[in-house]
């Protein structure tokens, strides 16, 4: 008989915690109810990218729950990085998309919506329901529907600083008044929030107050209350993440970067003019 010695790989510490923190991001608890995780990192490090990796990961651990994007007018169309995805744009809303290589606009399939009951209607699972609104202001009205919504959905926003800007006045600084008071309530109403910025700084503070979970990723600024060390971040290789829970709890992870997808599309919203 010949006995094998085989050494075990020894996990440490921020590693394991990082993954029971990953396990609460993707838990379905009614009971824990939904998460708020905001990503945080310069251009380039995959912001983007690991919101892309969760949302996979939520289409084929959890067949049928609904899963929406929200793109910005102002950088790449990122959702045809993945396989599944279909666009929803808010009747009246002109948008037009165009290669960014050949410089030539594409026609891609769109259906369009009167209001959030028939976008839930329209709105399939293990896909990206890409969504278009007349404005950012009605993202903050949507997450109050979803949370009002029976059973567990997903929201991502890409640069979420759009929809809760630090520097506003009027009708935005009220609506990020009440962005915060929703993000009390979340979590109850079974909604997952996922959001990335690059400067925290241009996020209303009132927001960024509620949320749960912070992920940094290289190039990426510390809050001053997290118990993640800045030494820390700035080692960080591609596809490697530190993620704070609470403030109170921290571990590392890592993901997968999705390479950009031919054509490499931008999105203008033909009505601002942009």
């Amino acid at each position: 008989m010949v006995l094998l010695l085989v050494k075990r790989k020894q996990i440490s510490l921020t590693d394991k915690i990082g993954k029971q923190i990953y396990e609460r991001v993707m838990a379905r608890d009614s009971a824990l109810g939904g998460i708020v995780l905001e990503t945080l990192g310069v251009q380039g490090s995959g912001k983007t990218s690991l919101l892309l990796s969760i949302a996979e990961q939520i289409m084929s651990t959890y067949p049928k729950e609904l899963i929406f994007w929200r793109d910005s007018f102002y950088t790449q169309c990122q959702f045809n990085r993945v396989e599944k995805w279909q666009i929803y744009i808010e009747k009246g809303v002109e948008i037009e998309f165009r290669d960014i290589d050949l410089g030539k606009t594409v026609s891609l399939p769109v259906t369009f919506f009167d209001d959030f009951d028939e976008l839930i209607s329209l709105a399939k699972p293990q896909q990206l329901n890409v969504i278009y609104f007349e404005n950012n202001i009605k993202y903050v009205d949507f997450i109050k529907y979803l949370r009002l919504h029976p059973g567990f959905q997903s929201l991502f926003i890409d640069e979420y600083e759009d929809i809760a800007p630090l520097r506003c006045r009027g009708e935005q600084w009220k609506k990020n008044e009440e962005f915060s008071q929703e993000m009390k309530h979340i979590r109850r109403g079974l909604v997952n929030l996922f959001c990335d910025t690059q400067n925290s700084s241009d996020v209303d503070w009132r927001v960024r107050s509620k949320i749960m979970c912070h992920v940094y990723l290289y190039g990426s600024k510390v809050d001053h209350l997290s118990p993640v060390d800045q030494a820390g971040v700035n080692a960080l290789d591609v596809g490697e993440i530190l993620i704070d829970y609470g403030h109170a709890l921290f571990g590392k992870g890592s993901f997968n970067a999705y390479p950009p997808r031919k054509p490499i599309l931008e999105c203008y919203n033909i009505n601002n003019g942009y």
